[in-house]
């Protein structure tokens, strides 16, 4: 039974990353604005919150600094995809090989090469009575203090999403930019504000990973945890509940891996158990297929007539 909770409770902290990624992404893609620039943010993030962390200590800090700087990442995007009319595509992906070149610079400019930054990681903060439940409890309420403010952040969008007026705006930019500017909807203030939060949920992964899981930085940290965030974003029908499912898939797979990795006499390679987690996102995509729908104006351009 220990092993199982020590295998959830893996899953649940490996996936964080990736559903805070997703969550940002719900929010940028709803608007019509596709959030591959989310990789630059949430890497940005990492280095802006371990040259915090080192200089400070604070862990409120870190987590502000790099909640900024993946909004900043994010507003840049928006001026050169949503203002200027850039290709969205090709203007992350330009954003995203900017963000790993100049994170590794600064990397090597602030730190000499193999002495970098280690610092503890925040501990677990278990939750009174609750943590004391069997295996719920000590699975879900006994975890970091980031991890339990993600509880929260997964409703909060839903509502945000579906529920409020900003919400509706943002869907229904997503759908007919002309239609929601007829309404007197301000089409790019509307994207510019999704695509920024975007950033801002990218940079809070970006710390979680940093700081509460790693406790440094090294070149091309986030590995490929954005793209998975963008396709459980894909997987769950822009849906930050389905995006949430479709994390833990890949919070499983990756716990799975870490697992392997640990059991004695297996004779398996550790780049095929690396493997695992992109694997399970190859599944993902074959099991969605074609039965996800786009927001209609995905990737378009909208200038006021």
């Amino acid at each position: 039974m220990s092993d199982l909770i020590l295998y959830f409770n893996t899953t649940i902290v490996l996936a964080v990353p990736i559903l805070l990624v997703a969550l940002g992404v719900c929010f940028s893609d709803k608007s019509g604005v596709y959030g591959m620039f989310a990789e630059g943010s949430m890497l940005s993030a990492c280095f802006m919150s371990v040259l915090i962390m080192t200089g400070t200590g604070n862990v409120v800090l870190a987590v502000l600094g790099a909640v900024l700087t993946g909004g900043v990442v994010a507003g840049v995007f928006s001026v050169l995809s949503v203002r200027i009319g850039t290709h969205q595509v090709l203007t992350a992906l330009a954003i995203n090989f900017a963000c790993v070149g100049l994170t590794s610079s600064l990397m090597n400019l602030v730190w000499e090469r193999g002495n970098l930054p280690q610092f503890a990681q925040p501990g677990n903060v278990p939750i009174p009575l609750l943590s004391k439940i069997p295996f719920i409890g000590e699975v879900l309420f006994d975890q970091p203090v980031l991890i339990y403010i993600v509880y929260g952040l997964v409703p909060l969008s839903w509502w945000i999403l579906f529920r409020s007026t900003w919400g509706q705006n943002i869907r229904a930019v997503g759908e007919n930019m002309k239609c929601a500017d007829t309404l007197g909807i301000n089409v790019n203030n509307t994207r510019t504000a999704a695509v920024i939060v975007c950033g801002m949920f990218a940079g809070l992964a970006g710390v979680v990973l940093a700081v509460q899981q790693v406790g440094t930085f090294t070149e091309q940290m986030t590995g490929a945890k954005a793209w998975m965030g963008i396709i459980s974003v894909y997987f769950g029908g822009w849906n930050p509940l389905g995006a949430t499912g479709a994390a833990l898939v890949f919070g499983l797979a990756s716990a799975l891996e870490k697992r392997i990795q640990l059991i004695p006499n297996i004779n398996l390679s550790s780049y095929v158990v690396q493997m695992f987690p992109y694997i399970a996102a190859m599944l993902v995509i074959i099991a969605t297929g074609r039965n996800r729908r786009h927001p209609a104006a995905i990737t378009q351009y909208y200038r006021k007539q």
